[in-house]
């Protein structure tokens, strides 16, 4: 089996999705992985030593949605997507990722809470649960508001007419903002790929716009 490289695994995702998968396919592919059935129904601690139980069950979850749901990508969107992508990754405070990607016909940002990184790398505690499109919503609406160290060169003109909090813009703002994001993209680009469930997509602008919530990111070879 290929070894893989994930940086994120969104567990609320996963302890939603498996009990719902019949305990025959679980036990399947726990033995093709060679993992005890058994601790898949496990709770999941906040150590790295528990990233061995994380990943198997998210290869049974993973193996189940693509089997049993049809998948889009980038370029047709459909309620589960996968993608292989150089994207962004961006630190919106209070805990929330955005890894951001853009092609010649659409736009991609894969909303993520921090606490789903995998290893050491999550935080104890984040205020932003962000793979609820509401709060998405509102959390990137009033970046600006916060004066967020992303949008601080932002003309402030701009950022009233976009962002403010009142105008007739507000309910796209969150658009615009992704849109600014991969305009003035800050991070590094990495290569990676995803499976992740749609939330939104937007086709007002040139390109549609879609945010999606992922079930996991990993890192790929260049």
């Amino acid at each position: 089996m290929k070894l893989r490289d994930f940086t994120y695994i969104s567990d609320a995702k996963i302890d939603v999705l498996l009990p719902q998968i019949p305990h025959t396919f679980q036990e399947e592919i726990a033995a093709e992985i060679g993992f005890n059935f058994g601790l898949l129904s496990g709770k999941i601690g906040s150590k790295a030593s528990v990233l061995e139980t994380r990943v198997a069950r998210l290869l049974v979850v993973e193996r189940h949605i693509k089997q049993q749901e049809p998948i889009g990508t980038t370029t047709a969107p459909l309620k589960w997507m996968e993608g292989y992508l150089k994207a962004t990754s961006l630190d919106v405070g209070a805990g929330a990722l955005l890894y951001v990607a853009d092609g010649p016909t659409w736009r991609l940002a894969l909303a993520g809470s921090a606490k789903h990184l995998a290893g050491g790398a999550a935080p104890d505690s984040v205020s932003v649960p962000f793979s609820f499109l509401p709060r998405i919503a509102d959390h990137l609406a009033s970046l600006d508001e916060r004066n967020h160290q992303i949008l601080n060169t932002v003309p402030d003109r701009v950022a009233a007419d976009l962002l403010g909090a009142g105008t007739s813009q507000r309910g796209k703002a969150w658009f615009q903002v992704i849109e600014w994001c991969l305009d003035h993209r800050l991070g590094t680009p990495q290569h990676i790929g995803f499976l992740a469930k749609r939330l939104v997509t937007d086709t007002s602008g040139e390109r549609p716009t879609t945010i999606a919530s992922p079930l996991y990111i990993e890192l790929l070879d260049q």
